[in-house]
This record gives structure tokens, C-alpha cells and sequence, in this order.
């Protein structure tokens, strides 16, 4: 090998090496979201600070369907579960309210639709939504179990 080629292929070295740190830096400036873009538009186009907000301004009986239930029961439901379900917001994000966690449960109780299409619905994380129904069904009963709901004791019977 002549001088020429030593200086041609270190040249060739050099610049795939400089390639290949560029590509690793690229991937590394990419910066991931928080949140998902369609998730981020949830307060211009979720269901229930749009849709439920619009029927209940402009159709009542269309928004009791919606929730399948009607107003006082829902208020007065809201009213008793808020302390249950009520998250701080944070630094990083805003908390979903209880008015939304208590529609998005009575919307999967009443229709029985999928974690994932209530997520596009309301525009919330399946993650979300994963926890929000169960703490809210838990919420409700904790809510309720005194007035509406029967719990059965079981006494412990001992015979001689």
C-alpha cells in the first residue's frame, strides 16, 4: 500500500466513525413527549369537557343518556365520592377531576366498552384508565354502602 491509499482509507475510517457518532447523537437529542399528541388536545376535543358540556347546555335529556344517569343522581353521587377520588395536580400535569373520573366509570359500567375506546373518548391514557375505574368503583361503594348496599356479616357459629 502506497502513502495515497494509508491516507484515503484513514480518511474513509475517520468520516465512518464521525457518521456513526452523528447518528448516536441523533438518536439521543430525540426527545420524547409527556404525553401523546392526540392525549394533549383533550381539552378542545375530549368527550366530557366537550360533548358532555355542549348536551348539558343544549340537551339535558341527551347528556342523562350519555351518562345513563340523570343529573341529581349524578351530582349528588359526585358530591359524595369527590373526596375519595380527588388527585392533586402536579408540576408535570394537571390531575383528572373527579366530575371526569366519575363519568368515565358510570360510561364503562353502563356500556361495558373497552379501556382503550374510552381512552380515545375521553382522550385519558389506557394507563389512566386503568386505574381510574377501579378506585372509582371503590369510591362508589365506600360512598354508598351505608345507605344503599347491604353487607352480609358473617358471624362465626361455634357448636359444642
Amino acid at each position: 500500500m502506497d502513502d495515497e491509499e494509508v491516507v484515503v482509507s484513514a480518511i474513509a475510517v475517520f468520516i465512518g466513525i464521525s457518521l456513526r457518532k452523528k447518528k448516536r447523537k441523533a438518536k439521543e437529542k430525540k426527545k420524547r413527549t409527556w404525553a401523546k399528541p392526540w392525549l394533549m388536545r383533550k381539552k378542545y376535543q375530549g368527550a366530557f369537557q366537550n360533548l358532555e358540556t355542549e348536551l348539558t347546555t343544549e340537551d339535558p335529556k341527551q347528556v342523562t343518556n350519555f351518562r345513563r344517569m340523570d343529573d341529581v343522581a349524578y351530582s349528588e353521587l359526585l358530591q359524595k365520592i369527590t373526596p375519595f377520588i380527588t388527585r392533586k395536580d402536579t408540576v408535570m400535569r394537571q390531575a383528572i377531576g373527579p366530575g371526569e373520573r366519575l363519568s368515565i366509570t358510570l360510561r364503562y359500567l353502563a356500556t361495558g366498552q373497552s379501556y382503550k375506546s374510552l381512552a380515545y373518548l375521553y382522550r385519558v391514557s389506557p394507563a389512566s384508565i386503568c386505574t381510574i375505574i377501579p378506585e372509582t368503583c371503590t369510591a362508589i361503594f365506600e360512598a354508598l354502602k351505608n345507605t344503599h348496599m347491604k353487607v352480609m356479616l358473617i358471624l362465626s357459629c361455634s357448636f359444642l
